[in-house]
């Protein structure tokens, strides 16, 4: 039986949901959320068993993933790591480990904090699982980085390939990012 207090979400590309039917919710994208105790998914059914609502699953399921969650580092990328004209600073990738990078997008305290700490809106990839990595909406060099990483990071996840889109946060909540990056 499903144990809520080890529920936690996880992240997966809408195409490539694992076996099975398992309870799901839109997140952004091309990404949906799926739960797990660590032994077994979440069908819709156990869903009510547990009695829990949507919201209070998804809920429940970012305290359980925050307890999970005792590092936050970052790595400043520089752009010279990709042939660009910009030596310094061009995107930051971030680590928590457990394969748990991706569900940062979850934890909105930590995309306000960053977004309070700079200019522009915070642009975000997900390539995997295991993989986060986020720039300005101002760094044009920044997103060209992101773009060029992602590609070889989404072949490398395999099974836990996520997207290869870029999403900004807005208003509290994440979006698509649809500008195209260009050099001026």
């Amino acid at each position: 039986m499903l144990s809520a207090d080890k529920l936690v979400p996880r992240i997966h590309h809408q195409a490539s949901l694992p076996e099975g039917e398992p309870f799901r919710q839109a997140l952004v994208g091309d990404l949906v959320l799926v739960y797990t105790d660590g032994s077994q998914l979440l069908a819709r059914a156990q869903l009510a068993e547990l009695g829990l609502t949507d919201q209070g699953l998804l809920e429940l399921a970012v305290e359980n993933l925050s307890r999970l969650l005792t590092s936050l580092t970052g790595q400043v990328v520089s752009g010279a790591k990709f042939g660009l004209e910009e030596e310094g600073p061009v995107f930051t990738s971030l680590k928590v480990g457990q394969d748990l990078e991706a569900c940062l997008l979850l934890l909105p305290h930590v995309w306000n904090e960053l977004a309070a700490g700079g200019t522009g809106e915070l642009v975000v990839g997900v390539p995997g699982r295991d993989r986060i990595m986020f720039t300005s909406s101002d760094n044009i060099v920044g997103q060209m980085a992101m773009r060029k990483l992602m590609e070889a990071a989404y072949e490398h996840a395999g099974a836990h390939a996520l997207s290869q889109q870029l999403f900004v946060w807005r208003d509290n909540a994440w979006q698509v990012f649809s500008e195209p990056a260009q050099v001026p």
